[in-house]
């Protein structure tokens, strides 16, 4: 079996649990197995590859049986799906028209799994390390605040953004 494939089926079945509960942690080796991979080495290299490229957070071999246990990072569901993106852009989004500099609840704006406490961590980290946002962290729900970055590239890009004349500068639409 081709590892490209491999990979993209370990981490889709990753972010299928993620779905459902983000901070549960699944036994890679068991998916391994289903797929005809025996060699213990082979499945544990494997998953500190996956661990290596950031598609996995937390990761790890651990107990007697050789358990390799994760649960998919951020890059790791942007490595599979549009969600991780399609999300940002719609907080982006929700900034910029907020037209504020102060910080915003992100915990309330997000669509994919609303509530969940896991997930605003990982999204928050994500909007951090890609110098999207400001984040901080108060009695359990994350804020953000837009970057001065991540304002010039979502305001200001030609085709991206549609504007209409005589409005107060916030572009309306994404295209």
């Amino acid at each position: 079996m081709n590892t490209n494939s491999l990979k993209f089926q370990v981490l889709e079945w990753l972010f299928e649990s993620y779905m459902e509960q983000p901070d549960t942690y699944k036994n890679i080796n068991d998916f391994l197995e289903q797929k005809g991979i025996s060699s213990e080495t082979s499945m544990i290299s494997f998953g500190y590859a996956l661990k290596a490229a950031g598609f996995l957070k937390n990761a790890s071999a651990c107990n007697s049986e050789g358990a390799f246990m994760a649960c998919i990072s951020v890059n790791g569901i942007d490595f599979v799906s549009t969600a991780v993106k399609d999300e940002t852009r719609q907080l982006i989004r929700f900034a910029i028209e907020e037209d504020t500099n102060g910080f915003l609840p992100l915990n309330d704006h997000l669509k994919l799994i609303p509530g969940n406490s896991e997930y605003a961590s990982d999204i928050s980290k994500y909007l951090k390390e890609n110098n999207l946002s400001e984040i901080k962290k108060e009695d359990g729900q994350y804020y953000f605040k837009l970057s001065e970055l991540a304002f010039i590239i979502f305001n200001n890009r030609p085709g991206k953004w549609d504007s209409k004349e005589g409005e107060s500068g916030v572009n309306r639409k994404f295209a």
